[in-house]
This record gives structure tokens, C-alpha cells and sequence, in this order.
């Protein structure tokens, strides 16, 4: 039960339980009492079986203090806690009728592909986990960024996929068109589209290179290196910078730190490689600034 009161010109709201049945308490009805003290408490207090209230009561306001709290920032998602929340995003819903339409459907996306949804994330570069923990990555803000730039927030709404499941359910009824629907997804995608080749490059990319790796090395380029799905490229490409660089040599992946020593010094400190049965030592160095193109500067090799 939750009741809310109106104190002068501040609305206060109360929650509650009402015992309605014992149900496996019974079993424990000599302990009762003890338990109902154990499940209340100040936030979800136990009221009596009789307890009513009606909506034009009168209160009167005995008592008042006001409590200093800290606001905690929200829990960092977890694969487990995010696939969770897919399941049931509902807290993220204001409307009633939309969600009771994500409980209806299962949510956001099926049991088979949330898993693989996460792991897609990760594999383009937009998300990293770190122990247990989820985070966004810089590629992935620069989304976030070009999606709320570009005014087309919608594709990230949850909200929207709830309409949609809405009226997918009309159509199964027999109560809406198909070619209606399919109509309106086509004006949507054409619309995002639109949106995103009008969208500016991003205002991160051309603060500072806090939002990418470091600034980009070629001729007159205003760019910044940044990850990609290849490996490493320049912000700028769409203006012409050809700067390039791949996410692997010798089998081993390149690191955004080499990356990083490699344009600002020129090369990289010597690094560990395996070709075949052999190990060998060797550093990156930079042959060309305006393609990102290198080559291995060999040391000792290392014996078996």
C-alpha cells in the first residue's frame, strides 16, 4: 500500500504490507510475531489485516525532522545486472500501458540474443569489462554523443520499441496494417540517416585529444586517433586523412598506448614476438606520419 500525504505545500509518500495470508508462514505461526518485526521496517512497515484509509482523511502531523542522507550514484551494470535490466526495463518507462506491454513481451530483445547483444558491444569497441564491472569506452561515448547530437534519441528508447511491440500486437489481432508498420520503419531509418549525415564531426574529437588517443600526426590535420573497428584510424577520415593503423603485428594485439608512443615518439619500447617456435624482440617505429604505415626494428632475438 502506498499513501500519499499533503503537509502544507510538500507531498510525503508512505509504503506499507498487509498481511493477507500466512501461505509457509504458517508452519512458523509460534514465531510469528518475531517475524513480522523482522520484516518491517521503515521504509515497507507492516500494517494490521484491518487497516484501511480513505482518500479524504485528515491527518494530523504530531511530529517532523528533517534527515541529512548522501546520494549514492547508481551501481555499475554487470553482464548479469544488464541482461536484468533488458529482461525488464520497466523502471525507465513512465507510461502505465507501455509498461505493461515490455512485461508482456519479455523486454528487450529475446533470452537467446541479450547475451550476445553485450558481447557485440564489446567486440566493436564500445564497451570494456573490467573485473565485473561494465564501462563505456571513449568510442562509445563518441556514439552517445553523435546519437544525442544528431537528434535521434529515439533509437535508443525504450519507449519505442514498447509502441512498436504495441502495435505489432494490433497487427497480430487483426486491428492493424502490416504494410502501415513496415511504412513507418522505413520513414524512421530514412529519417536517422538523414540526421546522422547532416551531424557534424564530434565536438569531443575536436575539444581536445582527452577524447581520443592523441592528436593525429598527418599534414594539416586537425583530426584525432581513435579505435576502430580495424584498429586504430583518424577521427578526420571523412575530410581525407588516410592515417591508419592496424590492431595487430606479429599476432599480437596493439595496445592504445602503443599507439599512443608510437605517434607522439615515433615508436614504440621493445616489445615481445613470436613467429613460429622463435621469439623475438623488436619496437614499432613510424615510417610514415600521413598513413600511419611502420615497420619492426629488431633486437637479439631471444633463444628457446
Amino acid at each position: 500500500m502506498t499513501v500519499e500525504t499533503e503537509i502544507g505545500n510538500d507531498l510525503f509518500r508512505t509504503t506499507g504490507k498487509t498481511l493477507k495470508a500466512l501461505g509457509w508462514k504458517i508452519v512458523y505461526q509460534s514465531t510469528q510475531n518475531k517475524g513480522t518485526e523482522e520484516d518491517g521496517d521503515e521504509e515497507n512497515q507492516s500494517l494490521p489485516p484491518s487497516f484501511t484509509l480513505d482518500e479524504q482523511l485528515t491527518v494530523l502531523c504530531a511530529a517532523a525532522k528533517t534527515v541529512e542522507k548522501k546520494t549514492t550514484p547508481p551501481k555499475w551494470f554487470t553482464e548479469a545486472s544488464l541482461i536484468a535490466a533488458m529482461k525488464n526495463p520497466v523502471r525507465s518507462v513512465n507510461d502505465k500501458d507501455l509498461r505493461d506491454t515490455l512485461r508482456n513481451t519479455g523486454g528487450l530483445a529475446t533470452e537467446a540474443t541479450r547475451a550476445s547483444i553485450i558481447e557485440k558491444l564489446k567486440k566493436i569497441g564500445y564497451i570494456t569489462i573490467k573485473g565485473k564491472r561494465i564501462t563505456v569506452t571513449e568510442k562509445g561515448k563518441q556514439a552517445i554523443e553523435l546519437i544525442i547530437g544528431a537528434g535521434i534519441q529515439a533509437l535508443t528508447s525504450v519507449e519505442l520499441t514498447a509502441k512498436w511491440e504495441q502495435y505489432l500486437d494490433r497487427i497480430a489481432k487483426g486491428q492493424g496494417s502490416y504494410q502501415h508498420f513496415m511504412d513507418n520503419i522505413e520513414k524512421f531509418a530514412h529519417h536517422i540517416v538523414q540526421q546522422v549525415k547532416q551531424q557534424q564531426p564530434s565536438a569531443a574529437l575536436s575539444s581536445g585529444a582527452t577524447n581520443g588517443i592523441t592528436k593525429c600526426p598527418a599534414n594539416n590535420c586537425k583530426g584525432y586517433i581513435i579505435p576502430t573497428k580495424f584498429g586504430y584510424g583518424c577521427s578526420d577520415w571523412k575530410n581525407g586523412c588516410k592515417f591508419t593503423i592496424g590492431k595487430e603485428f606479429g599476432g599480437k594485439k596493439i595496445t592504445e598506448a602503443q599507439v599512443k608512443a608510437l605517434v607522439e615518439k615515433g615508436k614504440t619500447n621493445y616489445l615481445k614476438f613470436k613467429k613460429g617456435d622463435k621469439e623475438y624482440e623488436a619496437r614499432l617505429v613510424l615510417e610514415d606520419k600521413n598513413t600511419g604505415k611502420f615497420k619492426p626494428e629488431f633486437k637479439n632475438r631471444i633463444k628457446n
